[in-house]
């Protein structure tokens, strides 16, 4: 498997592992794994983390890559309310939300954060695709400010550099209903 073969097998910026036995089904799963170090090693391909790797000199989103690291996510908190414009501060990892454990990922490029929110909270989001085809999910606005409220366990807002105005109201208050007094105090009580 050479790196012309690999590209050849693989239209995304992106593989996984367990795609190459079913692309190389005569190679040895060994051998793959030399070949994929030897590439890695060469700097023609990046291994963000166990089992996933992107082709060096590729464009893919941070947000999408976000979605590829830790499966069952979507991105939120400070990186949505930067993205929308909420926020004014460039967030220095990306940040999003999860059902499964809480956790951290340093990779070559950038780290990534994942909060875990209970699974009547894991909605709100909307699927976006980045320039190079990939998919990534995202809360809308007013998800990502509740969010931040919740795990970040802010009871007021008025200390925070957020400009709220703008968000629909009606589902703000509609998202709202599923999470705790406190965070709907934090929003509406100012």
């Amino acid at each position: 498997m050479t790196l012309k073969e690999l590209k050849a097998a693989i239209r995304t910026p992106y593989f996984f592992w367990y795609q190459l036995g079913r692309l190389f089904p005569d190679e040895k799963p060994q051998s793959m794994k030399v070949q994929l170090a030897r590439l890695a090693k060469k700097g023609e391909i990046v291994r963000i983390k166990k089992g996933l790797y992107i082709f060096v000199g590729v464009d893919i989103d941070q947000l999408s890559l976000s979605s590829l690291i830790y499966r069952h996510s979507y991105v939120s908190l400070e990186t949505a309310l930067n993205f929308y414009g909420l926020m004014p501060d460039i967030p220095i990892q990306v940040t999003a939300i999860t059902t499964k454990a809480s956790r951290k990922f340093t990779t070559a490029q950038g780290v990534f954060t994942y909060s875990m929110v209970e699974k009547n909270l894991f909605f709100g989001y909307e699927r976006h695709t980045d320039s190079s085809g990939a998919n990534y999910d995202i809360a809308a606005a007013e998800k990502a400010l509740l969010d931040w409220l919740y795990i970040r366990r802010i009871s007021r807002m008025a200390a925070y550099r957020i400009e709220v105005n703008g968000l629909d109201q009606e589902k703000l208050q509609r998202f709202s209903k599923l999470f705790p007094d406190w965070v709907k105090k934090a929003i509406f009580h100012e």
